[in-house]
């Protein structure tokens, strides 16, 4: 409540640059509500989506590529989340009660490859 009294703050509504919507913190509230599985589970969905994108277009007979842009799309968010996944080291336990899957660096490493 203090925060928002403050003469200097500026509700992120009427923000005008990036540097005030990440001085008021909402810019992480909502990427954690985005971002809510843990990324190795976020990587294998936006593959999955990218080989079903792949195999509609293989289907497809009129020849409309959208499909094909929609695959190249989800195979980039599976990198993207792909940077994100932390390997487990040889010595390393997941935590209890850590969602998975899980992955060591070859592992991670050999799925990155697949998606390049």
């Amino acid at each position: 409540l203090s925060k928002i009294l403050d003469d200097d703050y500026i509700p992120p509504i009427f923000a005008g640059t990036t540097e005030e919507v990440a001085d008021s913190g909402l810019a992480e509230a909502f990427e954690a509500l985005r971002y809510d599985d843990p990324p190795s589970a976020m990587m294998l969905e936006a593959k999955k989506k990218g080989n079903d994108a792949y195999l509609n277009g293989r289907k497809n007979r009129v020849g409309n590529v959208q499909y094909y842009r929609d695959a190249v799309n989800h195979y980039y968010e599976a990198l993207f989340f792909a940077d994100r996944v932390v390997p487990l080291g040889p010595d390393d336990r997941p935590a209890e009660g850590e969602q998975g899957p899980f992955y060591t660096e070859a592992e991670l490493a050999e799925t990155r490859s697949a998606l390049r």
